[in-house]
């Protein structure tokens, strides 16, 4: 009896192996039929890349000739501290406020592309409202600093009416700073969930 018994759980156990073997296969055949299907190919998949670059790059391109614009009609006016304030906020607002918006969208862009890859739309609205809540926190102190901005000039050696006319010209600048940030969060969202028009448009 007991060699009986051994012998039928040997083979109870090697049916088992043989069962999950066979499952195994089968799901590695149907990953392998089914994976080729999942990529485009080479013409399209380049065509989707150029078609979607083409949104992107005209905004950039509006941004770029908007700046210019701006910076060639201030230059035209009499006074130097204008053109100076210009070029000395802009630089103050691009390094301080826009470059750390932009860096932490990124890391929620990536996040919100690999969700929207396995379909998990809850947490790509979860990193959404993380990114806006982390920006505002961000930029709280960021506007405190930028209010105050004219007596830290003056701190550092700088004249009375440029400081003044700094600290005046990024105060001016503040609304489009918050709204730029709540532009570029949504922007980058977008971006992930493979939507380029609305922003392009706005």
């Amino acid at each position: 009896k007991n060699v009986i018994t051994i012998s039928q759980i040997s083979t109870q156990t090697m049916s088992k192996k043989q069962l999950e073997n066979s499952h195994s296969e089968t799901e590695s055949d149907s990953i392998d039929k089914e994976s080729p299907s999942d990529f485009l190919p080479f013409g399209k998949a380049f065509g989707r890349v150029v078609k979607n670059s083409i949104l992107i790059s005209l905004v950039h391109i509006i941004n770029t000739i908007t700046k210019n614009f701006s910076f060639s009609f201030l230059k035209g006016q009499s006074d130097n501290n204008i053109t100076a304030a210009y070029g000395i906020g802009n630089t103050f607002l691009t390094i301080f406020c826009v470059a750390f918006v932009v860096s932490l969208n990124v890391g929620m862009l990536v996040e919100s592309s690999q969700n929207h890859g396995l379909r998990n739309f809850r947490e790509m609205g979860y990193l959404l409202h993380r990114a806006i809540i982390i920006n505002i926190i961000l930029l709280i102190p960021l506007t405190l600093l930028i209010i105050f901005s004219e007596d830290l000039f003056i701190l550092i050696n700088f004249e009375a009416k440029l400081a003044h006319s700094v600290g005046s010209f990024m105060v001016l600048c503040l609304p489009g700073i918050w709204t730029y940030m709540i532009f570029s969060t949504m922007n980058f969202y977008l971006n992930a969930a493979k939507i380029f028009k609305p922003q392009t448009v706005i």
